[in-house]
């Protein structure tokens, strides 16, 4: 059986700032034989990456360089051709927080969550054989989760940090659109049971998707 090839999402990583804790994962990405190749694509790279195995690629495809301004207020006039959008808009008003910085926010995450689906189609075009590990639950792996929709890759999986788990922490207590993909992932490793169990009462993903990361 074939083995197959996984895309790695980051924020930066392996370029500056932040994620250090992905440099404590990297022995395991640079001795697993469960990949046929292993691909890291930053949403920010920005500078010199910092060192990572040869048998490791780092594709630049999703960096916010690569799509010029224009093109991003293209993706946010899309966000209206999108279903979810619109599914969005309900919950916010069912859930009485219609709001103009709300509604900003949605905006922002879908329109930044097409981009990288348009990138990933682009970058998929042809190929077949795909997973898709998201480090963080957010804009990366819900366009993640439009390329899963369309049948561009095969298995889709996402860590999910204290940052883009618990939705009472943020402004108007809003976390935009996880209700919408909550469906979409073979696995969302949660770091905590207490995360886990926020995750499936606030956003409805299932139980079954749910794991605690190790």
């Amino acid at each position: 059986m074939k083995k197959p090839k996984v895309l790695i999402l980051t924020s930066a990583f392996p370029y500056l700032p932040g994620e250090y804790f992905i440099e404590d994962e990297m022995p395991y990405w640079e001795a697993t034989e469960l990949f046929e190749e292993i691909t890291i694509m930053p949403w920010s790279a920005n500078g010199d990456p910092r060192p990572v195995s040869n048998n490791i690629k780092i594709d630049k495809t999703l960096s916010e360089k690569a799509v010029p301004k224009w093109i991003r207020c293209l993706y946010c006039a899309q966000c209206f051709f999108y279903s979810f959008t619109y599914k969005e808009i309900l919950y916010l008003v069912k859930a009485k927080k219609l709001t103009p910085q709300n509604i900003y926010r949605m905006l922002a995450c879908a329109s930044g969550s097409i981009a990288v689906y348009k990138r990933l189609k682009k970058y998929l075009s042809g190929k077949e054989g795909y997973t898709v590990y998201a480090y963080w639950h957010s804009v990366q792996a819900y366009g993640a989760a439009l390329a899963k929709r369309a049948g561009l890759i095969d298995r889709l999986v996402s860590r999910a940090h204290r940052f883009d788990v618990y939705e009472n922490w943020r402004p108007n207590d809003y976390m935009p659109l996880k209700r919408q993909f909550a469906q979409c992932f073979d696995s969302i490793f949660a770091l905590s049971g207490e995360a886990r169990d926020y995750m499936q009462n606030t956003y409805g993903i299932p139980r079954h998707i749910l794991q605690i990361a190790p």
